[in-house]
């Protein structure tokens, strides 16, 4: 396998349309990544775009159809930020869903990974405004930006509330520019008070998502 990644802000795990584009992989690397995923490692880009090569793309959870119906319903809203939230109970495959998401969206957005080690809403704010500019030079000018926060609440409290205030402030002077920030959360325990702007995903598959 040839080396290369997504082009990358500093805080910012970007996915590209083209992702992997020109990238060779020998049979072993494919066998050492895809052994990685099934022993538990958390998913990368990759994952996704071997899965899509060989034709067996991953299960779509019953969360997944209704992620991306929310998340067109608030690309139409044109608001400068907003947000929708993906809770997902421990063993249910949430931060994959999410993923998967972003993956299958990359062409109609521009998708971006907070990275985990990043934890100043300020800079993430920057690297957001810096994407877009760039996206735009490529002539990207018009797609919205799907930011994914991963579990990012156990950073500390109101983060993401922040990092929303944040990106507003900044795109006062920015009016064509929107950004979707698709929050992933682990929760234990849903209530009804969860269900705004919310995807609920429980560890249980439904039946229609078993051996598919």
């Amino acid at each position: 396998m040839t080396s290369g990644t997504a082009a990358e802000a500093s805080g910012l795990d970007v996915l590209q349309p083209d992702q992997f584009k020109g990238e060779v992989f020998y049979q072993e690397d494919v066998n050492r990544i895809q052994a990685s995923y099934y022993k538990g490692a958390p998913p990368q880009w990759v994952n996704f775009y071997l899965a899509e090569r060989s034709g067996t793309p991953f299960v779509k959870r019953d969360g997944y159809e209704e992620m991306k119906r929310c998340i067109e319903i608030h690309r139409r809203k044109r608001k400068t930020v907003t947000k929708v939230n993906l809770l997902h109970q421990p063993g249910s495959g949430g931060s994959t869903l999410a993923m998967q998401v972003l993956w299958d969206l990359r062409k109609d957005f521009q998708c971006a990974k907070v990275k985990e080690i990043v934890t100043d809403s300020n800079a993430i704010a920057k690297d957001v405004i810096n994407l877009a500019s760039v996206q735009n030079i490529k002539q990207n000018k018009g797609k919205p930006v799907l930011l994914l926060l991963d579990n990012a609440d156990k950073l500390k409290e109101n983060f993401v509330q922040t990092l929303q205030k944040r990106l507003i402030d900044k795109l006062n002077d920015v009016k064509s520019l929107h950004v979707i920030i698709l929050n992933c959360v682990r929760k234990v325990e849903f209530t009804d008070n969860n269900r705004n702007n919310t995807v609920l995903l429980k560890a249980k598959l439904q039946m229609g998502e078993r051996g598919t």
